[in-house]
């Protein structure tokens, strides 16, 4: 079932070989954008036509194949673990027929730096109205790393962290989730007005 005219063909960036430097001159090479066939979900999933998908460290390391066991992956490979974007399909399934035609945060495997994903029903989050696609696109990676700093901060008595990307998005986040659970963040940045911005938020 379908909300919308879904295509038959899309697009999605592939990785083909592996990246050894972010500064080597044919880094291009290490990428290709392919014409591919819009994937059809089956029981439980639902087709997302992606709005945002962001770069997160760990998507760096899956380049070089350096995070997990992503060097064994076999190339060319799919790329991006987290998006947003509107549930136009589903496969069938009762929590799958709920998503369908709502704005999504999404969560999986490989494949969200693509124009349309299949991701399990539950690998869904619904956006409120007043949260952005740019916004939803990082709802989980992030978000989630940041529980876990503080409940084992929280779990070993730690009253401080020390962040040492004081400044990024996780690292503001971290600032007033730890703020909120009593735990000081000493954050590390690198530029004075980076400082303020965190000064701003409680750090």
């Amino acid at each position: 079932m379908s909300s919308t005219a879904i295509p038959t063909k899309m697009r999605a960036l592939f990785l083909v070989k592996r990246v050894t430097d972010f500064n080597q001159v044919d880094l291009a090479s290490c990428f290709e954008v392919r014409e591919v066939d819009v994937p059809t979900p089956t029981s439980g999933q639902v087709l997302v036509k992606v709005e945002c998908s962001p770069i997160n460290p760990s998507n760096l390391s899956i380049l070089k194949g350096e995070y997990s066991d992503s060097s064994k992956s076999p190339l060319p490979s799919l790329l991006g673990t987290e998006a947003s974007g509107t549930v136009v399909a589903s496969g069938g399934g009762f929590f799958a027929w709920t998503m369908l035609g709502k704005r999504v945060g999404v969560f999986g495997n490989e494949g969200m730096w693509a124009e349309y994903v299949c991701v399990n029903a539950l690998s869904c989050v619904s956006l409120p109205d007043d949260v952005s696609f740019e916004g939803g696109a990082s709802c989980f990676v992030n978000p989630l790393t940041v529980v876990a700093f503080v409940e084992i901060a929280q779990a070993r008595g730690i009253k401080a962290l020390v962040h040492t990307a004081g400044a990024s998005a996780l690292g503001k986040m971290l600032v007033k989730h730890a703020k909120d659970a009593g735990i000081d963040v000493i954050a590390v940045v690198r530029r004075p007005e980076q400082a303020k911005i965190l000064d701003a938020i409680g750090a």
